[in-house]
């Protein structure tokens, strides 16, 4: 295998340059700031990749890179494009810094199947991360469960679930509290679903023919009334 520092003075890579490189184990990008689509697509052989000073992430940049395990992202990136890890099997947690405002999701991580965690630093204006999910910054919104988690755990600030923030997820079975009012669709995704009676995760249940299991009625001020 080998290890790439891109020499001083280069600042940016064309498209598909390094595409399919089998024998890429490495990569510095150094003094690099711009890259092209698909840079480092189908290098199936890299482990490690440090990026620079990019600004971006762009579509396709380590798709189908299945022994990519370590990926730092710098501070000067703003966004990650579609499919951006897609099929990254061997990335199981990724540091994301406040800077990069625009995530294409699900689609960068699809086909991650072992990515258990995404970190978001804090002071990020559009995102911030809770138990290894994406939510939106404030925490009202789920963006993103990793298709390798097998369980989730709402922090009390969520209210919503957004649209295929489960799509392919390995989460089978699921507790959704009652301050979760609004659930989206989602595609490629079956749980048993537990929950309160008549709360939005019961109603998500059978509208979509999941089954549901009630844990207790939505109403904070029942009393308990068994020995009536």
């Amino acid at each position: 295998g080998g290890s790439i520092a891109i020499p001083d003075g280069v600042t940016s890579i064309a498209s598909g340059v390094f595409a399919n490189n089998t024998s890429l184990t490495a990569i510095d990008l150094n003094g690099v700031t711009s890259l092209g689509t698909g840079v480092f697509q189908g290098c199936s052989q890299l482990q490690s990749a440090s990026l620079g000073s990019v600004t971006s992430i762009p579509s396709n940049t380590f798709r189908e890179c299945s022994a990519l395990s370590s990926v730092s992202i710098p501070g000067t990136c703003t966004s990650i494009g579609d499919s951006a890890f897609y099929g990254c099997v061997s990335l199981s947690s990724i540091s994301i810094p406040s800077s990069v405002t625009s995530i294409s999701l699900p689609s960068a991580f699809t086909g991650a199947s072992n990515l258990t965690s995404i970190n978001i630093a804090s002071g990020n204006s559009n995102y911030s991360s809770s138990n290894g999910c994406v939510y939106n910054a404030t925490g009202t919104r789920l963006i993103y469960v990793p298709e390798g988690k097998t369980s989730v755990s709402f922090p009390s600030s969520c209210t919503t679930i957004g649209q295929n923030a489960f799509s392919s997820s390995s989460v089978s079975e699921i507790t959704i509290p009652a301050s979760i009012t609004s659930i989206e669709s989602q595609s490629g995704w079956s749980p048993t679903i537990y929950g309160y009676a008549g709360s939005a995760a019961e109603t998500y249940a059978k509208d979509h023919a999941l089954t549901f299991i009630v844990i207790g009625n939505d109403n904070t001020n029942d009393t308990d009334d068994s020995d009536s």
